[in-house]
C-alpha cells in the first residue's frame, strides 16, 4: 500500500464535509465567523508585522482591483477575497492560505444575501486594514479588520447578533 501525505488542501477538503454539519445548525454560520474574526484578525496582524515592500504593493494592487469593480457585487465579492487571500499570503505559510480560502469558501453562500449593498463599507474597511499593515501597525490592522468582519457579520445576519447591553450583578434582566 502507498501512504500518501497529505497536503494543507487536501485536508481542508476532508474537513469540508465535517464542517457543512455545523452549518445546518441555527449558531453554524456564527460560529464560523468568530473563527475567521479571529484568524483574519491575527493574519492582519502578522501582515503589518512582516510585510514587505512588495507585499505592501501587491496588497495595494488587490484593493484598487476592489475599487474597480465597486458596483458589480459578484466582482467585488470576488476581487474582496482575494484582497483577504493576500493577506494571508504575506505569511508565507500555505497552510494559512488554504484556511483562509476555505473559510471563505464555507461563508461563501452567506455572503451572497448582501447582493452588494454596503460594499463601499467594505472598500472603506479594507482601505483601512491596508493603510495599518503599510504603516506596519498590528495593532491598528487587527483591530480594522476585526471591525470590518463584525460589521460584515452585522450586515449579512442582522441585528440578532448584536451584543446584549451589560448587566451588573444584581440587575434584573428585562
Amino acid at each position: 500500500a502507498r501512504v500518501v501525505r497529505p497536503s494543507p488542501k487536501m485536508v481542508i477538503e476532508e474537513l469540508s464535509r465535517s464542517v457543512r454539519y455545523f452549518f445546518t445548525s441555527p449558531d453554524g454560520v456564527r460560529h464560523f465567523r468568530e473563527v475567521r474574526q479571529l484568524f483574519e484578525g491575527a493574519l492582519a496582524r502578522y501582515a503589518a508585522r512582516h510585510a514587505t515592500p512588495r507585499d505592501v504593493k501587491d496588497l495595494k494592487a488587490t484593493l484598487e482591483h476592489c475599487e474597480e469593480v465597486l458596483g458589480n457585487a459578484e466582482a467585488f465579492h470576488a476581487a474582496a477575497e482575494g484582497f483577504h487571500r493576500k493577506l494571508a499570503e504575506i505569511s508565507g505559510n500555505p497552510v494559512f492560505v488554504v484556511v483562509e480560502t476555505a473559510i471563505a469558501e464555507w461563508l461563501g453562500p452567506s455572503r451572497a444575501q448582501t447582493g452588494g449593498r454596503n460594499d463601499s463599507v467594505a472598500l472603506a474597511a479594507h482601505k483601512r486594514v491596508f493603510k495599518a499593515v503599510a504603516a506596519g501597525d498590528p495593532d491598528r490592522a487587527e483591530a480594522e479588520m476585526v471591525s470590518h468582519l463584525q460589521e460584515r457579520t452585522r450586515t449579512m445576519m442582522g441585528d440578532s447578533l448584536k451584543p446584549e447591553p451589560e448587566r451588573h450583578d444584581g440587575e434584573a434582566e428585562q
